[in-house]
């Protein structure tokens, strides 16, 4: 698509299938875009999702992202394994998360500091469930899966290693979901993360020997 204009019509087109109140989702058919350009808007939406994201509350802007991700509204991001479609505008999706945890970064608190029972506002519920909803499983039988997998792997790394307790986090949660299929990986992963990181408070340092475990939920 060459037009400029028309390409951002369309994209905005694609996200009012998510970010819209839900009182006027109904009745609303997706638009018919082919696979390349789908995942495209994925990978466009997520990086700059902090810009993105400013246009609506923060309540459209995180039911908007969950209606995304979660395989039971919606299965956008199956997208993301789907061989029809170039590895490295797969891997750019991937890769183009980081714009959303930078969303997180800013308004989210540590989530293992919340008081049991505590309410979570919007930003955090979704930061505090994200691994549990997103589908990105690795598979074990799979073989031609390996290289999304590499790119979630590097991406819990770098998320891990990021300066936010809270990115660091949604990085733990990732790999403790992916321990089963990669122990050997994971448990050098974050084993490294420890040595690296001495001083890091109690309830973060059990989290992540829990998840060096797959001992996460």
């Amino acid at each position: 698509m060459n037009d400029p204009i028309e390409a951002d019509v369309q994209f905005n087109q694609w996200c009012s299938c998510f970010f819209r109140p839900s009182s006027e989702r109904g009745g609303f058919r997706m638009p018919s875009f082919d696979k390349d350009v789908r995942i495209r808007y994925i990978a466009r939406l997520f990086a700059g999702f902090v810009k993105i994201s400013a246009k609506y509350t923060d309540d459209i802007a995180v039911e908007g992202l969950r209606n995304l991700i979660d395989p039971g509204v919606s299965d956008e991001l199956f997208l993301l394994f789907d061989k029809e479609i170039a590895l490295e505008k797969r891997v750019e999706a991937i890769q183009s998360l980081s714009g959303v945890f930078e969303y997180f970064s800013r308004k989210c608190r540590t989530n293992l500091h919340a008081k049991r029972g505590d309410a979570l506002d919007a930003p955090n519920y979704l930061c505090s469930v994200w691994w549990d909803v997103f589908p990105s499983m690795p598979s074990s039988v799979d073989l031609q899966r390996s290289e999304t997998d590499a790119a979630f792997l590097a991406l819990f790394q770098n998320l891990i290693n990021s300066e936010s307790v809270v990115i660091q986090e949604i990085g733990l949660h990732g790999l403790g979901h992916w321990q089963h299929v990669y122990p050997t990986e994971i448990r050098n992963i974050i084993s490294d993360y420890l040595a690296r990181h001495p001083g890091i408070d109690d309830e973060l340092k059990l989290y992540a020997e829990a998840s060096r475990e797959g001992l996460v939920h």
